[in-house]
């Protein structure tokens, strides 16, 4: 989970009782799973650092008892729904408190001190794990594959499951099933797990929510990632009957398994191809690319998978530009759900930072397509914590 103290600019903690740097950090420190960044910044520089950041939960410190700010405040909070805004008031009228309610600013906190925050912080945190857990899982697993080698299905796969994660109340996992040397890791992270997939079939029948959760990589508070395995030694001494009861094992604890799948079929692989909700086949528009897309879909159903289990996913490349959508949807007589346009700018700065393209720039074509492309299969709920009300925040006494 991550939390950022902001202070608006020109104005810093000492100026009351908070001390962030010391007690704050110290606490925090204590709580697994928990990072926290302090900030000064305006409203309009919030606004760019949420879009570049990861952010679960805000504290704005600093604000002036305006009705414009406040105004200002609600808008960042509309435009930013996943991410719970708390907004400090020094000694507010009734007036703007009046104000905050009919714009729907439920959290305020008029005390200063450490201790208030904390609990905010603990409560937060408490809830949003009580709700994961507690939930009926919808166990939508999504298999992602290439046409053949270079289509971009990593690519895909990394930035579908990074934007189902954006609902924060969706447990989502994904699966690096590209053995040896998968490379989905490149896309999302620069630190090395301890654990690959070796390391979850070869545990599986010890293999329930403790040990899961202990080793998963976190790459953020809901999303979790399961690497390739690259160690040849490893795999060799994978038991392969547990291959797919362990995809069957993470559905009780995730809404969404993603599966990136390397692009050639094996026995064990095509079985939980079989098992997937949904199987998005991702090509270019190259001949190439086209003819095996084609090849593989009779494969798959000649594996009594159903036509409608099977979506595609058009990587725009510029290889060849005399081919279009149309021509391949004719080729293939199946429609293509989804067209991606040649970004390689994004991607690029996607691999040297080791972070999806989402989230590199949410603003790009490719960010809205694929986020978009998201809600469509996740049904776009966006199940939001109800808040406390506002008087409650206000009166309350730790």
């Amino acid at each position: 989970m991550n939390i950022v103290i902001n202070y608006m600019k020109e104005w810093r903690a000492e100026q009351h009782n908070l001390k962030t740097s010391s007690d704050i950090q110290g606490i925090v420190k204590s709580m697994p799973d928990i990072s926290l960044k302090q900030v000064y910044l305006n409203v309009t520089s919030l606004k760019k650092y949420l879009s570049e950041h990861d952010t679960d939960m805000l504290f704005i410190y600093g604000c002036d008892n305006k009705v414009s700010v406040v105004e200002d405040i609600a808008k960042l909070k509309d435009k930013y729904q996943k991410v719970k805004i708390v907004l400090h008031l020094y000694d507010p009228k009734s007036t703007l408190l009046l104000k905050c309610i009919d714009l729907r600013i439920n959290d305020i906190i008029t005390l200063d001190d450490t201790q208030t925050i904390i609990k905010e912080i603990s409560d937060f945190k408490n809830t949003q794990e009580n709700f994961l857990k507690n939930k009926t899982h919808s166990r939508q697993v999504f298999g992602l594959m290439s046409s053949k080698g270079g289509d971009g299905a990593t690519v895909m796969a990394t930035n579908f499951a990074s934007a189902l994660s954006q609902n924060s109340m969706k447990r989502v996992v994904i699966i690096d099933m590209a053995i040896p040397f998968g490379d989905a890791d490149m896309y999302l992270t620069q630190t090395q797990n301890v654990f690959d997939l070796t390391d979850f079939v070869n545990s599986y029948d010890r293999l329930d929510e403790v040990l899961i959760e202990s080793m998963v990589q976190r790459l953020n508070t809901n999303l979790h990632f399961i690497p390739s395995a690259k160690n040849f030694q490893k795999i060799m001494t994978m038991k392969l009957e547990n291959y797919e009861r362990v995809i069957e094992r993470l559905k009780d604890f995730y809404d969404y398994v993603v599966l990136d799948f390397s692009s050639n079929f094996d026995p064990v692989s095509l079985n939980i191809i079989q098992s997937c909700n949904h199987i998005f086949m991702v090509l270019s528009d190259s001949l190439a690319s086209i003819r095996v897309c084609n090849q593989k879909i009779n494969v798959l159903q000649q594996n009594k998978v159903m036509p409608e289990k099977i979506a595609l996913i058009e990587n725009e490349s510029r290889v060849n530009e005399d081919i279009t959508t149309g021509h391949i949807e004719v080729a293939l007589d199946k429609k293509i759900d989804l067209f991606i346009p040649f970004d390689n700018n994004t991607i690029n700065e996607s691999l040297i930072q080791s972070k999806p393209a989402i989230r590199i720039d949410p603003s790009c074509k490719l960010a809205k397509k694929i986020v978009g492309f998201s809600q469509k299969w996740s049904g776009n709920h966006s199940n939001k914590l109800e808040n406390k009300t506002i008087w409650r925040n206000l009166f309350k006494r730790t």
